[in-house]
């Protein structure tokens, strides 16, 4: 993907772009560096049961919490840590995500190929292998397609390919987790022929000299 995008990308302040452009996402707040409301202070106005945590700009849940407000003393510290130089959110804790999983949609040259159902370890919300999440074959629904292809299509032009990380929101509505634009987790080996699709379009791209 075009350097621009990935940089854009990078920082999980583009879910403000995409929430303006009329995606659904999480109910978010964004913290910037150097704040100094404590998260007791922060989330004290908010009726949510559970939130997650997480810096702006991470991977692999780097620094990932979910939590709540009874135990978020235990957090207070290494939030304080952060806060200093990086960007952080808070977002609604999501239900579906210990019942249902994460469903990962592929999309290259702006058409779904293929998707994969993400669940955690047992009640663990983080869906990465790297901590003993599963991947299944999925087959998606027509509106869950739509809305992955309307993701990539409501962000900037000229994305080559990309992850769209979905989960269903606490009103049961399809919700954005995240969209990745330079993430090498495309599980190609689950459906082959988006793997020469993928090929294919690299090679066009060559050919132009783009």
């Amino acid at each position: 993907n075009p350097l621009d995008i990935i940089n854009w990308n990078i920082d999980k302040h583009y879910m403000i772009d995409l929430e303006k452009a009329g995606i659904n996402i999480p109910p978010t707040v964004f913290i910037e560096p150097g704040d100094t409301r404590t998260l007791a202070e922060i989330t004290r106005e908010l009726s949510w049961r559970e939130f997650i945590l997480k810096p702006a700009i991470s991977g692999g849940a780097w620094h990932t919490y979910r939590m709540n407000k009874e135990n978020i003393s235990d957090h207070e510290e290494i939030f304080g840590e952060l806060i200093k130089d990086k960007s952080m959110l808070v977002q609604e804790y999501q239900e579906s995500i210990s019942a249902k999983g994460e469903v990962s949609y592929m999309v290259f040259g702006g058409k779904f190929t293929h998707a994969v159902l993400k669940k955690g370890k047992g009640e663990d919300f983080r869906v990465q292998e790297s901590f003993g999440g599963t991947v299944e074959d999925y087959s998606p629904s027509k509106e869950e397609i739509e809305f992955a292809q309307m993701v990539v299509d409501k962000a900037k032009p000229g994305i080559i390919y990309a992850r769209v990380d979905v989960m269903w929101d606490n009103n049961n509505e399809l919700s954005l987790g995240e969209l990745e634009v330079f993430e090498p987790a495309l599980w190609l080996r689950k459906h082959l022929p988006a793997a020469e699709m993928f090929a294919d379009i690299i090679q066009e791209i060559v050919k132009s000299g783009n």
